[in-house]
This record gives C-alpha cells, structure tokens and sequence, in this order.
C-alpha cells in the first residue's frame, strides 16, 4: 500500500496520481505533447491514447513506483515527478520529472516539485540513494538538480542524440548523507534569517523597522514553505504579531495570520 502524499505552495500541488486522472493526463498534456517537453525528457513526440492511459494505469499500480502529479492553481495537470525503479534491499531509487506546459517552465515549479519528492523518498521512503540522468543540453534542469543537492557522478558522452547533434547523459545522485546535510543547510539559513528578522522587532520597532519587518513576513509566508516548520519563526510571527498591533491596531495581516496559523 502506498503512502498517500500531497503538498502545495502558492496554489500549486503535487500529489500521488489517482486511476481517476488517466484521462485528464491524456487530454491535457499529450494532445499534442509539447515538443521541448519530449526533447528534454527523451520520448517519442507523439503517443495514441491506449499507449499513455494503459502505462498510466501501470504507473498507479506498480509497488515500486510513486507518480506524483504535479497540478496549477486551476487543477489542471502541468507535469509529473517520478519515483521509479525502487530497490527495497539497496535502498535506492531513480529520479525523474517533466513539466508539460511551457507556459508553467521557468517560475520555479520545477524547482519546488524536485525537492518535495527528494524530501519524500528519503524522509518517508527512507532511502539511501536517488538517481537521475540529465541531457548535456539541458542545463537549466541540471542547475535545479545541483541546487536540490544532486552530484555528478559521471558523463556518458555522445550518448544520445539531439536532433542530428550528439549530446551528453549526465549521471547524477543524492545519498541519504548529501539530503540530510541539505537539510541542515535550510535550517542555518532559517535561524540566520530568523535573527535578522529579531533584530529589526526588538532593536527597531519604529516605521522603518516595521517595513522591513513586513517584507520578511511576508516572504516567511508565501516563499518558503519550509520555514514555517522551523520553531524559531513561530516566535518571530507572534512577535511581529505584537509589534504590528501596537503599530498599526492589529488590522495590517491579520488575514495572513490566520493563514499562517492554519498551516
């Protein structure tokens, strides 16, 4: 039985992909398929609808795959991030994820979806290695990847073919040490920005302080859904929950307290 899993940021989720999706995937994404998309992932261009709702089907049910799928704000399916070829014993999986629309590349999904389904195999799955292969002349994945914590590990070169151009295979991994150091890394980060954030309440609660204090808050809010597990900034919002009512009547956020406190 698979662990159920959904997350969301500014609208948008990633969740496990339900039988009941099939025909929302095909009608949505692979009619056409976007041919960036195929480029980048290296598939065929073009699928009939028995080819993708009959592996889509497979994907749901197989053990050793997770399909997470990622959705806009509208509900409409924009891309999917995958865990396959998971090995129990070794404790390692391969790693893959694609957007479909172009008009949903470039704002940072990617980005954000990477390192959701990274947390989730190796927080929830508990594994030891996860692995990708990312083409040469793709480098804006590659960068996603490296800032998500995956290492090169090797260069299959010449491997693939980009139009009637060679290109490279680029392997990369993340052990459980790399992700567990990652995650140490957002942690400092959020108590260096949790003591700026001090700073302008305690040290500076006038006008000029209250603003920059505002824009922190709200970047808290909005940016960075991993900061709103850290403990730290619990205190710093009920402290610049204080400093807002004594400023300005306790009306300016209240509906983003609200929203915070509802996470």
């Amino acid at each position: 039985m698979k662990e159920n899993f959904t997350a969301e940021k500014n609208g948008f989720t990633i969740r496990l992909a339900q039988k009941e999706d099939a025909e929302n995937y095909f009608t949505q994404n692979f009619c056409p398929l976007d041919k960036e998309a195929a480029r980048m992932t290296g598939c065929k261009e073009s699928f009939t609808k028995e080819e993708v709702i009959s592996f889509f089907l497979k994907s749901v049910e197989e053990e050793d795959r997770y399909l997470f799928l990622i959705t806009a704000p509208d509900g409409g399916i924009i891309g999917e991030s995958v865990i396959n070829e998971i090995d129990r014993e070794l404790k390692s999986a391969n790693f893959r994820i694609g957007i479909f629309r172009s008009n949903a590349r470039g704002q940072g999904i990617g980005t954000w979806a990477t390192e959701v389904t990274r947390d989730f195999a190796f927080e929830k799955l508990k594994l030891h290695r996860l692995e990708l292969d990312v083409y040469s002349f793709n480098p804006r994945a590659e960068k996603t990847y490296l800032k998500a914590g995956f290492k090169r590990e090797g260069v299959l070169r010449d491997a693939v073919m980009d139009g009637d151009k060679y290109a490279d295979d680029i392997l990369m991994a993340m052990l459980e040490e790399d992700w567990i150091g990652e995650k140490l890394k957002e942690r400092t980060a959020e108590s260096i920005f949790c003591s700026i954030a001090e700073f302008f309440i305690v040290k500076k609660p006038d006008k000029v302080g209250l603003f920059f204090c505002k824009r922190i808050f709200f970047l808290c809010i909005y940016n960075s859904t991993n900061c709103l597990k850290n403990q730290d900034l619990f205190i710093f919002i009920r402290r610049a929950k204080i400093v807002f009512t004594k400023y300005e009547g306790g009306n300016y956020g209240q509906s983003s307290f609200n929203y915070q406190n509802s996470r």
